[in-house]
């Protein structure tokens, strides 16, 4: 074996020396390190750097804070009592999806006989506002609305969307969601 053979150490140190083999227990010959290090320079080694994959988020759900929030964006209380966030056809200040904008431009819940407001399809404020929310699956969730004192009871289906919580539907608590749904064809009120 040739005398003066250099290691590296493991943590990247300078490099160990070694002195000539000698006889190993079994006869054989084995290199013994010594505590002398060199002042040679470092071998240069770049890094490696690899990729980690990133990892996405599973949806963590809407959080019953973040649905009451939205509720009371909808329903907000006013001089008269609890009312809507619409004022008309002007829907900016309401939390909601372009789908569900767009159904309620087309007055799902107006009449030869008048019309009502088209979160409540109620037509009075009302004096009472209570929430209880239960969460669906994912980025979705229903927030059970009560309103006149749970005379009327409406349903907020309350989505994820990108980086903001928005009501995509409406239907009536306790009621067939898709019959009630405000994309139904024919839109009723939610009272009891």
């Amino acid at each position: 074996m040739a005398a003066g053979v250099a290691i590296l150490s493991a943590c990247g140190t300078a490099p160990l020396a070694v002195s000539p083999a000698s006889p190993g227990p079994t006869g054989t010959a084995r290199a013994t390190p010594t505590a002398r290090a060199s002042a040679s320079a470092r071998p240069s080694v770049a890094p490696t750097v690899s990729a980690l994959p990133t990892r996405t988020p599973a949806p963590t759900g809407i959080s019953a804070e973040a649905a009451s929030a939205v509720v009371h964006k909808v329903f907000v209380d006013g001089p008269d009592g609890i009312g809507e966030c619409d004022k008309g056809d002007d829907l900016t200040a309401c939390p909601v999806t372009d789908r569900l904008k767009a159904r309620l431009l087309q007055h799902p819940t107006s009449d030869a006989g008048g019309g009502a407001a088209p979160f409540c399809r109620c037509q009075n404020t009302s004096p009472t506002l209570s929430i209880s929310a239960s969460s669906s699956a994912g980025t979705k969730t229903v927030a059970h609305v009560a309103l006149f004192s749970g005379v009327v009871k409406i349903d907020l289906v309350i989505v994820q969307s990108g980086a903001e919580v928005l009501v995509d539907d409406t239907s009536c608590t306790g009621k067939d969601p898709v019959a009630t749904s405000i994309y139904a064809a024919v839109v009723g009120p939610c009272d009891n």
